[in-house]
């Protein structure tokens, strides 16, 4: 609770020691209001294992199924093998999800950076996922100005 102040949470990032404020949407105000009553914390805390474990469950319920390669490397050999997309699916898929719809929703590349304290483009893009279907849109959009 100490971070949370003026609709904003305040952290240090760990990989620089920068200092980041995150500010609170809507929707994640009403979470925090649900929860008020918590003495020490803004929502309930729970170790990231088993966390992880409620998101494969959450997703499997969804029936986020699509198939995903995963590669394994012993040594010098590869292992390839195919399971459903919820059992790789863990909380930092939130950062790419936040980063996506972020942009997707219209906020600038920069603003979306200086939130979640990535400094280098080459990194923040590894996390920005663009559908076709989402490019598509766009250029039609933009060529119907003409």
């Amino acid at each position: 609770k100490e971070h949370y102040k003026d609709n904003y949470i305040s952290i240090v990032e760990q990989k620089n020691n920068k200092s980041l404020k995150v500010p609170i949407v809507p929707q994640a105000q009403k979470i925090i209001d649900r929860y008020a009553n918590l003495p020490n914390a803004l929502i309930p805390v729970i170790s990231i294992q088993k966390l992880n474990e409620y998101i494969k469950k959450a997703c499997e319920e969804a029936k986020i199924n699509s198939p995903v390669v995963i590669n394994r490397y012993y040594g010098n050999r590869k292992e390839e093998s195919v399971v459903p997309k919820h059992k790789v699916i863990t909380i930092h898929a939130a950062r790419k999800t936040f980063i996506t719809i972020s942009f997707i929703f219209g906020m600038d590349p920069k603003t979306v950076k200086s939130i979640t304290g990535h400094t280098k483009d080459s990194s923040f893009d590894k996390y920005l996922k663009i559908s076709d279907k989402f490019r598509q849109e766009k250029m039609l959009e933009a060529w119907a100005k003409l």
